[in-house]
């Protein structure tokens, strides 16, 4: 009886999360930019993930640097990072010791965030597909609408994502985002 009541609760939770994804497919989504420390996001994203059941056996390497800002909703820009992470928790599901290696490169203007694991990888076959709304490599689990949403979001941020993979060696997503611009003092003192 209590697992039917879980049955019952999980199968709840996943149309909440269709719902709620279905919504942000069909309407605008509004940023409210600030400034943003990329490690501290990352940071809280992986005390959630820490919570899925399939994250317990997973190895997460985390290099970032500490101090790297970018203007962006926290919010959304969060959604994206525990969307990438779950993912690769997924896709590690059955390898004998999973990893997921999370690293931040800043160059010029941009930040690189960079998320791997060592799972299944996808085939390039899939690879063309992989943003399209409704998409899923996950049998009956995925609703498609992760990466199409993640991929919407970092381009409201001025971002590019991209995908490497290789079928049972892993995959690794490439975000790109603008760096939060310092203005100095001598900008604010010729701007009045």
């Amino acid at each position: 009886e209590a697992n039917s009541l879980e049955i019952v609760l999980n199968r709840i939770e996943a149309l909440e999360d269709l719902l709620n994804s279905l919504k942000d497919l069909s309407r605008p989504i509004q940023l409210t930019r600030r400034k943003l420390t990329l490690w501290k996001l990352v940071d809280s994203v992986l005390l959630d993930v820490a919570e899925l059941p399939q994250a317990k056996a997973i190895i997460i390497e985390a290099d970032f640097p500490k101090t790297a800002s970018c203007m962006g909703d926290g919010h959304w820009l969060k959604r994206v990072i525990y969307n990438l992470i779950r993912n690769a928790s997924e896709a590690t599901a059955k390898v004998e010791e999973p990893r997921i290696a999370i690293s931040g490169n800043v160059q010029g203007d941009r930040i690189e965030l960079s998320i791997s694991d060592n799972g299944c990888g996808i085939s390039e076959e899939n690879m063309t597909c992989l943003f399209e709304p409704f998409f899923s490599t996950k049998a009956d689990a995925g609703t498609g609408l992760g990466l199409s949403i993640s991929q919407r979001i970092i381009k409201l941020h001025g971002g590019n994502i991209r995908v490497k993979s290789e079928v049972g060696k892993g995959t690794t997503f490439k975000l790109d985002l603008p760096l939060a611009q310092e203005i100095t003092s001598q900008e604010t003192s010729s701007s009045s």
